[in-house]
């Protein structure tokens, strides 16, 4: 799995995967509410390592699967999920849903 990129800057890929869907119409003339319009995708941070790595996201992701599929390996410390304007505290076993911003501690 690789890391979705824009100019070669994966942060500047997923705010361009993001802005993509932030634009795309939530409603239908008659008002009636579309399918979910957030990016199949999960941002996965580790802020001590410097890596930020943009995976796709499944139904069923856990942390821990997001983990490995980021390929980070060894100790990683505590996380937090971001979840639209909510961040909440998250073990190995959480369920991500679908645009999630994983943000590991070490």
């Amino acid at each position: 799995m690789g890391t979705l990129t824009s100019g070669g800057n994966p942060i500047a890929g997923a705010q361009s995967a993001a802005l993509g869907t932030a634009i795309d119409v939530a409603r239908d003339p008659k008002g009636e509410q579309f399918e979910d319009q957030r990016p199949k995708i999960v941002t996965v941070y580790s802020e001590k390592r410097g890596v930020q790595k943009v995976i796709p996201w499944k139904e069923g992701m856990t942390v821990y699967s997001a983990r490995r599929a980021a390929r980070l390996t060894g100790p990683v410390g505590e996380c937090e999920i971001e979840r639209g304007d909510e961040t909440v505290k998250a073990d190995f076993k959480s369920v991500l849903e679908r645009g999630d911003v994983l943000r590991f501690q070490r």
